[in-house]
């Protein structure tokens, strides 16, 4: 099937089709999958043989990835990926591997669903980054996707089945290729119904699209960045999927009229709860995060006034529990324009960012007849700068592709009627923020770089790198 990126790029080739991006074939080979935002993960066949390799989609360059080819390969589009090899057996970039295992999906956050025995008939396993596992079933699963951390769907025999979701409502009859997406807090699911062909509707209801118009199709889904109602549905109607093949149709479901999919339709039991509880109407969640289930946030707000009155010490017992950072990622910034970025690399240092943003409390102090007068009350979000820091540790900052990509952030302001940036801190945080991009700074004072930045490969392609230190400064608006 094609993959589909944030930004609607669509990477795809299987087999020996070639390696394509957007119907053009960029390499030999085949099994294109995204590794982050900006690069491609494949399998290179030719006569230096067959191995995994990256593509990055700006610079072109192409470096190998892993000795081993792949028979399967799935990519988390932030900075995972997961094979299988005949005979090799299930590997993966996060180190977990079986000769054994046979590879099922992965997700964005590096979570892996296998099997034990590739060889058996059924069984399903989901594991997370951190090496927890969970059993989704002992069935025949098939066509598993992974749709959020603890989340995913697959069918058994043509039959839907769910593991962290919500009821999910389906067209009567046998479906494959499930795959669901979050859409202004609520989900959608996209599927191959044996009775209506591919089909795109609302988890609850059986009204939506038909994006195909019927036939079979190979397809991928998402969510569109910068445009949260609108989804890109890419297809091929041959298997192979090499370039030439794909096709998409992009369907706003906020204004795009809906049809009846089917005059009956069965309900698939879940067993979780949408974002934000029952009903879906909860705010979204950063790619490849959904809330801890149980954890909940406790908030207090109060303002005291002391007008010349004596000083007098109140003490009331609080339990306080400090939160922990929860990293998964190197950080993610999201242009409404320039779409995402993954960073290649993390900062060193970062200010006024930990679990959550850091907001010092606010400090006024009056003049009384005979003393003063002094209030102290929380501070607000839109107060905080953060700062982000590469240090040149070594004698090299970061990449000159991503110091580019944050100048040209930097210096397209956006419009807040149209939008925000967005920014994913996931190096210490799975808290996401709209921010305003106010600085950018290498080596002291605007933007001072040197020779090291136009360095080429062997074969002329750019490696450049920045060498004085980079700091980044954005304001906090709100929380997403």
């Amino acid at each position: 099937m094609p993959f589909l990126n944030s930004a609607g790029r669509i990477a795809h080739g299987v087999a020996g089709a070639g390696a394509c991006l957007d119907n053009v074939q960029f390499d030999t080979g085949g099994g294109a999958c995204w590794y982050n935002a900006n690069t491609i993960i494949y399998q290179h066949q030719g006569d230096d043989g067959a191995y995994l390799a990256y593509y990055d989609i700006n610079t072109h360059v192409i470096s190998r990835a892993h000795s081993n080819g792949a028979n399967t390969l799935y990519g988390s589009q932030n900075g995972h990926w997961a094979a299988w090899l005949d005979g090799f057996g299930l590997f993966s970039s996060l180190g977990f591997g079986s000769p054994t295992a046979g590879l099922l999906a992965v997700g964005k956050d590096g979570s892996i669903a296998y099997k034990a025995d590739y060889q058996s008939a059924g069984g399903a396993t989901l594991r997370d980054s951190q090496g927890n596992e969970t059993l989704l079933t002992s069935g025949p699963a098939r066509d598993v996707a992974i749709v959020d951390t603890g989340q995913a769907i697959w069918q058994e025999d043509n039959v839907l089945k769910s593991h962290g979701m919500p009821n999910i409502t389906v067209v009567a009859g046998g479906l494959f290729k499930p795959k669901a997406v979050l859409v202004n807090g609520k989900y959608w699911i996209a599927y191959y119904s044996t009775s209506m062909g591919a089909v795109l509707h609302p988890i609850e209801a059986t009204q939506g699209y038909r994006p195909v118009g019927g036939g079979e199709a190979f397809f991928d889904i998402t969510v569109l960045a910068g445009q949260p109602t609108v989804i890109r549905f890419a297809w091929s109607p041959v298997e192979g999927e090499g370039a030439g093949s794909i096709s998409h149709i992009d369907i706003d479901t906020a204004t795009e009229p809906r049809v009846d999919l089917g005059t009956s339709d069965t309900t698939i039991p879940g067993d979780g709860t949408p974002p934000g509880g029952a009903g879906g109407d909860g705010g979204g969640t950063i790619p490849g995060q959904t809330p801890e289930p149980g954890l909940r946030v406790l908030t207090v707000t109060g303002t005291f006034g002391v007008v010349g009155a004596a000083e007098r010490m109140v003490t009331l017992p609080l339990e306080v529990f400090p939160s922990f950072p929860v990293p998964y990622g190197r950080g993610r910034i999201i242009h409404p324009i320039l779409g995402p970025f993954d960073y290649e690399v993390k900062p060193d240092e970062w200010v006024n960012i930990d679990a959550e943003a850091i907001i010092a409390p606010m400090w006024a102090s009056t003049r009384t007849i005979t003393s003063a007068a002094n209030v102290l009350w929380q501070g607000y979000l839109r107060d905080v700068v953060v700062e982000e820091r590469w240090k040149s540790l070594g004698g090299l900052a970061m990449p000159a592709t991503q110091l580019r990509m944050l100048i040209a952030i930097w210096t397209q302001p956006v419009d807040p009627d149209v939008g925000y940036v967005h920014w994913y801190p996931s190096y210490i945080t799975t808290a996401g923020f709209k921010v305003l991009p106010i600085n950018l700074s290498a080596g002291g004072q605007g933007i001072a770089v040197d020779d090291v930045i136009n360095y080429l490969d062997e074969d002329g392609e750019p490696i450049g790198w920045v060498t004085s230190p980079v700091t980044f400064q954005m304001k906090l608006v709100e929380r997403l």
